[in-house]
């Protein structure tokens, strides 16, 4: 053998963290998968809370409508109740002073509904409701209602002629006043409709 050839020694190296591949690349997807998870899940935690929040909103807004809706039907009918009563009492001689009493139980359900209309936030309609409510217990109604009633029981026990043209005459003139005041209970009326209708209309958009 030649003595000039010189030993070659191999010396195989490797990095300290080689044999940690595979168990840091299991790890890395494991993040991956766990931030992924967890994104996923927010979004759907999102959704969920906001499909709540607005299922909420428009079962809110259903009810609110709902009541807005009854209160003004029971004003209305009230209102008409307290026409009615008014119109009956001047015409069949009634004691005013006992359908005065029962009239304001009508205005007195009217101004109840008109604070549970403000609860509401319909604050609109509630004064729509107070209008109505004053109509009624308007002093000026109340007055020709008591003038023409009188009238008319005075008509109904005299037999003379001449007190009975005077009367007439008076009646007629009573007849016109009455009929304004009592026509400011139909304005007030009309007026509550119209503003109910605006109000219901902003709810229109939410499905029943």
């Amino acid at each position: 053998m030649d003595d000039n050839y010189l030993p070659i020694k191999i010396i195989s190296t490797s990095s300290a963290w080689v044999p940690w591949l595979p168990f840091l690349g299991s790890a890395l997807l494991f993040i991956g998968a766990m931030i992924t998870l967890c994104a996923t899940q927010n979004r759907a935690e999102r959704h969920h809370r906001e499909t709540f929040l607005e299922t909420k909103r428009q079962e809110t807004e259903r009810w609110r409508r709902d009541t807005l809706l009854r209160l003004c039907s029971e004003s209305l009918e009230s209102a008409i109740q307290a026409e009615g009563d008014y119109f009956k009492a001047v015409h069949t001689g009634a004691d005013m002073k006992e359908t005065v009493t029962a009239i304001d139980v009508h205005a007195r359900r009217i101004g109840a509904n008109a604070g549970s209309l403000h609860i509401i936030g319909a604050h609109q309609v509630a004064d729509a409701c107070v209008a109505v409510r004053s109509a009624i217990n308007n002093g000026e109604l109340v007055e020709r209602s008591m003038a023409l009633n009188s009238i008319l029981r005075s008509m109904a026990h005299s037999k003379d002629a001449d007190r009975l043209s005077n009367l007439n005459a008076q009646k007629s003139e009573a007849t016109t006043r009455f009929d304004a005041a009592l026509n400011k209970i139909v304005e007030a009326r009309s007026t509550l409709i119209s503003t109910a209708e605006s109000e219901v209309t902003k709810s229109q958009a939410v499905p029943d």
